[in-house]
C-alpha cells in the first residue's frame, strides 16, 4: 500500500512539473507566531501559493482556521509518515472531519483556479499570482463561500455579531462605547498595518495589545490628549467579551480560551489597566447616603419607580437591568427566604455559577408591589407595563439630564451621585463592612473568580476608617 502511494505521489509530481503554481497548506510555526500561540501550540492554517514564472513568488493566504501541530500532522501527513493511534482517532473524530473539510474548501477556491495550468496549457494567459487573487475574489459570489474564513479569522465580524446578539440588552451609550471601540482597534490596525479591515483573531495577543494602549495613550495619535484610562479599560473589557464570546462558541473550535490575549497571565496575557477611581466619583453609597435616600418620599411617581427600582436592585443582590427584569416567580425559594438565579449574560455557556441571594423584608414589600398573582412566569411583570431592560434604565436614569430622577434625588439628599449601577456597588460594599465574607458576596453575585467580586468592593474613606480604628 505504501508503495503505491508513492508511486502515485511520484506520479503526479511528475505531472505537476509543467505546472505554473503550486498550491499547499502551510502550518505557520511557532517560532514566527505570536506569544499566544506559542504558549498554547495553536497556530494558524495558511495556503501557500507558489508562482514559477514570478521567481517562484509566494503568497500566503490565512483559512480562518488554526490547530496544534499534532492535530495538522494527523489531517495531513506527510509521504511516509507512520499512522499512530493518536492520529488515527484524530482523523476519525467527526469535529476534526469536519474541521478538515472545511480547511479544504478554502484551499479549493485557489486549488481549482489553477490546478490545469500550464506551461503548454494557458489559454487566459495567468501567469501572475495578482491575477490569480482577481479570479478567486470574482468567483466568491454566494455568502457562504465568501465569509467561510472571515466568520472565524476577523475581529469586525465578531465583533458586530456580538453588538448585535446584545442589541436588546445593551443601553444607547453601550452601544456607542462598543462601535467606538470597534473603531479604534481598526484605526490602530490601520496605522499598524496598513489595512483596518484585515485585524484577524490569531493577530491579538499580548504584545499587539500592549502597542495598542501605548498608542490610546500617546497625545500625539489622539489629536493632542490621549485617551482617558477609563476609556482604555472599558474598550479592553468590551474585546475581552467579543473574544471570550467566540471562544465559548462550539461553532468556532478553533479558537479557545486558551489562546485569549487578556487574562491573569501576566507572562502571555495583557492585563487591563485598573485604576482606583474613587477619588473622583463615589460608585457606592455610605450608611448615612443610604439612609437618607431609604426616608426620601418621592414628589412624583416618576421618582418613586426611580427608587423603588434602584432598592429593587440593592436588596435582590445587585441586580442589573436584564437580570431584574428576567426573574421568574420561581426563582424565590420563600421557604429558604431566598433568590436564586443564573445570570442572564451567562445563557448558553458549559458551566454556569447560581447567584443565591437571601431576601429581607423589604425585598418581599417591593417584589409584591410590582408582581401579578396572575403571572405563572415572570416575577416583576407589574414594574411599569413590563419594560424591557433598556426601556426600565432609561426611565431610571433619564433620557437626559431634565430626566434624570436619581440624579435629582441626588440633589435632595446631598449625596454627591446616584445611578442605577451604584445599588450592585452598595450592596457589596455594605454587605462586607457589615462582616459577610469574600466567598459570601461572590456566591450572591454568582462570582466563580475573586477577582472579579473585588471590582465591586469600595475601601472605606477617611472617615469611616477613623471610626473603626477608635473602636480597637
Amino acid at each position: 500500500m505504501e508503495i503505491l502511494k508513492l508511486w502515485l505521489h511520484l506520479f503526479n509530481k511528475t505531472k505537476q512539473v509543467d505546472n505554473i503554481f503550486s498550491v499547499r497548506l502551510n502550518h505557520i510555526k511557532l517560532q514566527s507566531a505570536g506569544a499566544l500561540q506559542k504558549h498554547s501550540g495553536i497556530t494558524p492554517i495558511k495556503i501557500r501559493i507558489e508562482a514559477k514564472k514570478e521567481n517562484r513568488k509566494q503568497k500566503q493566504v490565512h483559512t480562518g482556521y488554526a490547530c496544534r501541530a499534532e492535530v495538522f500532522k494527523a489531517l495531513w501527513p506527510k509521504l511516509g509518515t507512520t499512522i499512530t493511534r493518536d492520529m488515527k482517532r484524530i482523523q476519525e473524530d467527526p469535529e476534526w472531519i469536519e474541521f478538515k473539510k472545511n480547511v479544504e474548501l478554502v484551499k479549493n477556491e485557489w486549488y481549482n483556479v489553477v490546478k490545469d495550468i500550464t506551461m503548454t496549457h494557458n489559454p487566459k494567459n495567468i501567469w501572475r499570482l495578482k491575477q490569480v487573487e482577481e479570479i478567486v475574489n470574482n468567483n466568491r459570489t454566494s455568502f457562504d463561500t465568501k465569509s467561510l474564513g472571515s466568520k472565524v479569522e476577523l475581529l469586525k465580524y465578531h465583533w458586530e455579531l456580538q453588538a448585535n446578539e446584545r442589541k436588546d440588552e445593551l443601553s444607547k451609550s453601550s452601544k456607542t462605547r462598543y462601535s467606538s471601540a470597534l473603531s479604534k482597534f481598526l484605526k490602530y490596525h490601520l496605522e499598524a498595518a496598513g489595512d483596518a479591515a484585515d485585524l484577524k483573531l490569531y493577530e491579538i495577543d499580548k504584545q499587539y495589545l500592549t502597542k495598542w494602549e501605548a498608542w490610546m495613550r500617546n497625545p500625539e495619535k489622539q489629536n493632542g490628549k490621549p485617551l482617558a484610562w477609563d476609556t482604555v479599560q472599558g474598550y479592553a473589557v468590551n474585546l475581552l467579551t467579543v473574544l471570550d464570546a467566540v471562544a465559548i462558541n462550539p461553532q468556532f473550535p478553533n479558537y479557545t480560551k486558551e489562546i485569549l490575549p487578556i487574562g491573569s497571565n501576566k507572562k502571555t496575557q495583557y492585563q487591563i489597566p485598573r485604576e482606583n477611581h474613587d477619588g473622583k466619583i463615589n460608585k457606592f453609597l455610605d450608611s448615612e447616603e443610604l439612609d437618607k435616600f431609604k426616608d426620601y418620599v418621592p414628589e412624583d411617581y416618576r421618582e418613586e419607580l426611580a427608587k423603588d427600582v434602584w432598592f429593587l436592585s440593592y436588596y435582590l443582590g445587585g441586580l442589573n437591568s436584564v437580570d431584574l427584569v428576567s426573574l421568574k416567580v420561581d426563582d424565590i425559594q420563600k421557604e429558604n427566604n431566598r433568590l436564586v438565579f443564573y445570570r442572564t449574560k451567562n445563557d448558553g455557556k458549559r458551566s454556569k455559577r447560581a447567584s443565591i441571594v437571601p431576601l429581607r423584608a423589604e425585598a418581599f414589600e417591593l417584589i409584591k408591589k410590582y408582581s401579578n398573582s396572575l403571572s405563572k412566569n415572570k416575577l416583576l411583570l407589574n414594574i411599569d407595563n413590563n419594560a424591557s431592560a433598556v426601556a426600565l434604565r432609561t426611565k431610571v436614569n433619564g433620557k437626559n439630564k431634565r430626566e434624570d430622577y436619581l440624579k435629582s434625588i441626588a440633589k435632595k439628599i446631598g449625596s454627591e451621585s446616584l445611578f442605577y449601577a451604584m445599588a450592585r456597588h452598595t450592596m457589596c460594599t455594605n454587605f462586607m463592612r457589615q462582616g459577610g465574607t469574600l466567598i459570601e458576596v461572590m456566591q450572591i453575585l454568582g462570582h466563580s473568580k475573586p477577582e472579579t467580586t473585588m471590582g465591586y468592593l469600595k475601601t472605606l474613606n477617611t472617615a469611616d476608617s477613623l471610626k473603626i480604628y477608635e473602636k480597637i
